[in-house]
């Protein structure tokens, strides 16, 4: 039996338009079933209206990767800002190739901001 929970993501609450970044996406496996690349576990873009990652559909395990039952693991993925000022919220869910989707869809949110050069503005990015 498959099983998740997500534990969260290293994506900054603000990025300055246009930036690009890696981030990670925490989760653990909380079935009876071990998660490879080799079985087809990937996270599923369910939603990215701000195109954050790049119009990919899917964020794959990374190769060598493995998530025992009751252990943690972590995705990672690129964001690319638009050059839009906006909110972004990124819909995922995981999934196996042979199962389907699988746990609850999560969601990962960020801001997308003008780029500040004073640093009386540094609480932007706290």
């Amino acid at each position: 039996m498959n099983g998740e929970k997500f534990l969260g993501s290293t994506l900054p609450a603000h990025i300055p338009r246009g930036a690009t970044l890696g981030i990670g996406i925490s989760l653990q496996n909380t079935g009876n079933t071990t998660w490879t690349p080799e079985g087809g576990y990937e996270l599923s873009v369910l939603d990215d209206p701000c195109s954050v990652l790049g119009g990919a559909n899917r964020i794959a395990m990374q190769a060598g990767t493995v998530a025992a039952p009751w252990t943690q693991t972590q995705f990672l993925a690129y964001i690319q800002a638009s050059d839009v000022v906006e909110s972004c919220t990124v819909r995922l869910q995981l999934v196996e190739d042979v199962g389907g989707a699988f746990g609850t869809a999560f969601e990962i949110n960020t801001n997308i901001v003008e780029l500040r050069n004073s640093a009386g503005d540094w609480e932007v990015y706290q």
